[in-house]
């Protein structure tokens, strides 16, 4: 069962480019002085050139915040199959690995599989179980594990410098399409599996 504030895939691109457009509006008017920066002090006489970097700076920023937020929609799609697999029994080889994991976390029979799917990790037990048993590919499971790694660091508030790709062997550098791309990979991977999400 979908909860109630979980949203679409759709309602965060759509929400992500509302919020990309009115920040490139908001400093195009700033830039053409049509209307004055209030609340933000760094932007009282800025030149054109310093607004065009904070405008730059704030896209980016809100590509980030995007791509943590597409990141989040991920790893809930895939836990939500697992909620589900383990729910109706279905039969396949990812469910049974599932109902491995479930049994060794609810060893006293007392928790729901929601309340183990909050428990599991996303990468160790959900994807290595997909790879495991050849749900997906060893080169999609190391796009999530790249993705995911840019994910803790900006969770965690970003204190520590991100280590480079262990897949890669270079700096992670995370773009909002690619994200939306793996975002839409991964529903469509759930989807064939179970038809209940929306």
């Amino acid at each position: 069962m979908k909860p109630e504030l979980y949203p679409s895939l759709e309602d965060i691109d759509n929400h992500h480019k509302i919020v990309e457009d009115a920040l490139f509006t908001y400093f195009d008017l700033i830039e053409k002085d049509i209307i004055k920066p209030s609340g933000n002090v760094l932007l009282i006489g800025a030149t054109p050139d310093e607004v065009s970097d904070m405008c730059f700076s704030a896209v980016e920023e809100e590509n980030r915040r995007a791509c943590f937020a597409l990141m989040t929609y991920i790893e809930a799609t895939f836990k939500a199959h697992f909620i589900y697999t383990v729910d109706n029994n279905m039969q396949s080889q990812v469910t049974q690995s599932f109902m491995k994991i479930y049994n060794s976390r609810n060893k006293h029979g007392t928790l729901s599989s929601n309340d183990v799917a909050s428990k599991i990790s996303f990468k160790d037990d959900i994807l290595k179980t997909w790879v495991n048993n050849g749900a997906i590919g060893q080169a999609i499971y190391n796009q999530f594990v790249d993705v995911f790694q840019f994910r803790n660091w900006f969770a965690h508030g970003r204190f520590f410098k991100m280590e480079p790709s262990a897949t890669l062997g270079k700096q992670i550098q995370v773009h909002y399409q690619c994200v939306y791309q793996l975002a839409k990979q991964s529903k469509n991977l759930c989807l064939q599996a179970a038809s209940y999400l929306s």
